[in-house]
């Protein structure tokens, strides 16, 4: 069965979702591997109930049978592990750091999630740009040039985690500055994300085809916010 659980981060956020720890391991019978008091361990993470990090170079893993150990000396639990990528079905992926990872708890898949029928078939993207001179333009939008269907993806960075965020799963962007935006998810969640041209004065611009055939490009310095329609 693939991996699922809930991540906390060390500044408090939860993120919910199918687990790749270590960018590697993906199934409840992939291993996790450390050290014990100078004893090698190799656990399966279908045997693991929650892992909590232990500092830079170790973690505390609790076990399904109730035991508990820690694990050092090895990229699996400690600050060389590649990170912890939770791809949440609300948002898309997050990519944790070890320096950012508090804990996790592992559990069942919800009936329901991450099946076939999750899948829409997706949509063009369609919504009202609203400008700094208070302009609103409705119709099909193209975000920095590129991204113009709802399966594709906002990248940026949160609070040092990376996010890979579904273009389908945003209710609406607003700019905060020329380095960074607030992104409105349709579960009611609010991220302000910043480093990448998707939310900075790198944008290569918020392109609206209008009903009426007219194509209107709006720079991030003239963008204020956007609103999206799910249809």
């Amino acid at each position: 069965a693939r991996l699922y659980g809930t991540l906390r981060t060390r500044a408090g956020d939860t993120f919910t979702g199918f687990v790749s720890w270590d960018v590697d391991e993906i199934l409840t019978t992939d291993v996790l591997d450390g050290e014990e008091r100078g004893r090698d361990r190799k656990i399966p993470f279908g045997s693991i109930a929650a892992i909590e990090r232990n500092g830079s170079s170790g973690a505390r893993v609790r076990l399904r049978n109730g035991e508990e150990v820690v694990l050092r000396d090895s990229n699996d639990v400690d600050d060389d592990n590649r990170g912890i990528g939770i791809s949440d079905p609300g948002l898309g992926q997050v990519l944790i750091e070890w320096d950012e990872f508090d804990s996790i708890d592992f559990g069942p898949v919800p009936a329901g999630v991450g099946g076939y029928d999750a899948f829409d078939g997706g949509e063009a993207l369609y919504g009202t740009v609203e400008t700094e001179g208070g302009e609103r333009l409705t119709g099909w939008i193209r975000w920095d040039n590129d991204e113009e269907y709802s399966w594709e993806i906002l990248d940026g960075r949160y609070r040092d985690l990376d996010m890979d965020i579904e273009f389908g799963l945003i209710e609406g962007i607003r700019k905060r500055s020329s380095w960074g935006a607030e992104v409105r998810l349709r579960d009611g969640r609010v991220f302000e994300l910043e480093d990448s041209n998707d939310v900075d004065e790198g944008n290569k611009g918020v392109y609206v085809l209008l009903e009426d055939g007219d194509l209107v490009r709006v720079d991030w310095w003239d963008f204020r916010e956007v609103a999206f329609a799910h249809r």
